[in-house]
């Protein structure tokens, strides 16, 4: 179990005029159930499902013209991850996850919203001769629906693709990495926030970008 306080613009905003605080707010609070089955099928390969339920309520909201945050509403959502990890030979290690999750709004019995359904996520490092080592991971996430109420079109999926080279230790030059982030330029987008009862439902209409692709040179030295 836990819990999240409200915060302090949350408590004593008065000063917007879109959404006002609420001295009366009470922290929104979470069960979780997990069921955790690890399985050592062989000395270089693991296993591991993980079975979870969890159920929030006194969600912080805001209702209202104008909008008063306020304790309303509750969620629940289930679902399993499976991961594995798997070393063919010493310098090679393959790793991964799938995740699905099943969320509901309990006042429109609906999809939540915001959290993917489908997460799949594959990682490869490779130790190289000479002490370079090679990582690259691709990380696909995919039905993410709006929440009760948002007409938008629903939040693209995307995939993105990330590679790393390492070079050793070199006492005399150090060393360094290349990082290449979203290798092929996907178009990421998260999905911005709504509510029914706000003057002003969608804030940002057209979610929120994130970064393109991003390529990283660092070095490093101990003197």
């Amino acid at each position: 179990r836990a819990f999240r306080a409200p915060s302090f613009a949350e408590l004593f905003s008065v000063n917007d005029p879109i959404v006002r605080g609420n001295p009366e707010l009470q922290p929104e609070r979470i069960s979780t159930h997990e069921l955790v089955l690890s399985w050592q099928a062989r000395a270089d390969t693991h296993a591991q499902l993980s079975l979870f339920r969890y159920e929030m309520r006194d969600i912080i909201r805001s209702e209202g013209l104008p909008s008063t945050r306020l304790n309303s509403g509750r969620q629940c959502g289930q679902g399993f991850e499976l991961e594995a990890r798997h070393t063919p030979v010493p310098q090679l290690q393959l790793s991964g996850h799938y995740a699905f999750q099943s969320t509901a709004d309990d006042h429109s019995r609906q999809s939540a919203g915001y959290a993917p359904r489908h997460h799949l996520y594959g990682r490869i490092d490779w130790a190289l001769d000479g002490g370079w080592t090679l990582g690259a991971q691709a990380n696909r996430v995919a039905a993410r629906d709006r929440a009760p109420g948002d007409v938008r079109p629903k939040v693209p999926n995307y995939t993105t693709v990330d590679v790393n080279l390492r070079s050793p230790q070199h006492p005399q030059w150090g060393r360094w990495s290349l990082s290449v982030r979203n290798l092929f330029d996907a178009r990421v987008k998260e999905p911005s926030w709504y509510s029914p009862n706000s003057r002003l439902p969608v804030l940002i209409q057209n979610d929120l970008p994130q970064a393109g692709r991003v390529v990283m040179l660092q070095w490093q030295y101990s003197l």
